[in-house]
Order: structure tokens, then C-alpha cells, then sequence
């Protein structure tokens, strides 16, 4: 489904410029060394998003085991780059309408996890970044 993908709440259809919207955020995706599988869903599909927001926080608490603290905050910085230009503006336009539509017990759920996934990381990845000083 179309709602689905971070292009419908941010480029307009008749505008033209998801093609060009999609490729910026494969360029992201490589530049941020996150892997994408060219699976089905597309580079802004809501589980692509979660996908390498999870390889990012992976990668930060790796780094943060291993010892390597600027490998981590590098990470981290990556977290709040992806959360303020994507995940984190348009997911919650995407879970409220999603829940709008009555999905029934199983979905709402998951569409609730999803909001206070991104919620929660949006402020603490801004808590911590403020924390070790790399605003």
C-alpha cells in the first residue's frame, strides 16, 4: 500500500519527485553504511526505515561493548540524522492514520510500538547527543 512509504507524506503525487526522493534516501543509506537488501518493500517503506534504524542502534551499542566511544557517538549521531530527516517526521503521521482506520488489536499494537519506538528514540537520542556533547 502507498501509505506505507515516507514519499506519500512528503512529496506530493502530482508533483512528481519520488524516484528522486527514493534515491536520496538509498545515497543516505550507503553514506551512512547501513545495508539495504533491495528486498520487495522500497528504500522508504515504514519496515525498510525501522530496518536500518535498527542497524544503527545495533552498530552504537556494539561500538559501546567493544570500547569505542567514538565509533559510538558517530553512531549516535547517525540515529538523530535519520530520526530528524525521516523516520522521526514522518512515522507519526503514518501510525496516526493507520490507527485512524480501526486496524483491529493485533496492528493497533504494533502501530503503537511503532509510534513510541520513534517518539522514544527522537528524545533520547537528542538526551544523550546533548549528553556527550556533540550537538
Amino acid at each position: 500500500s502507498s501509505d506505507l512509504v515516507e514519499s506519500f507524506y512528503r512529496i506530493g503525487r502530482r508533483e512528481g519527485g519520488v524516484g528522486d526522493f527514493v534515491a536520496r534516501i538509498q545515497s543516505e543509506y550507503r553514506q551512512m553504511g547501513v545495508r539495504w537488501s533491495g528486498s520487495a518493500e522500497p528504500p522508504d517503506h515504514i519496515a525498510t526505515e525501522l530496518e536500518a534504524m535498527s542497524s544503527l542502534c545495533r552498530r552504537e551499542w556494539e561500538a559501546w561493548e567493544s570500547g569505542s566511544a567514538d565509533e559510538a557517538v558517530g553512531s549516535l549521531r547517525l540515529q538523530r540524522t535519520f530520526l530528524d530527516r525521516h523516520l522521526g517526521v514522518w512515522a507519526p503521521l503514518f501510525t496516526a492514520r493507520a490507527l485512524s482506520a480501526n486496524p483491529g488489536a493485533f496492528y493497533s499494537r504494533l502501530l503503537e510500538f511503532i509510534h513510541s519506538f520513534v517518539v522514544h528514540e527522537k528524545n533520547l537520542s537528542a538526551i544523550r547527543v546533548m549528553a556527550v556533547g556533540i550537538l
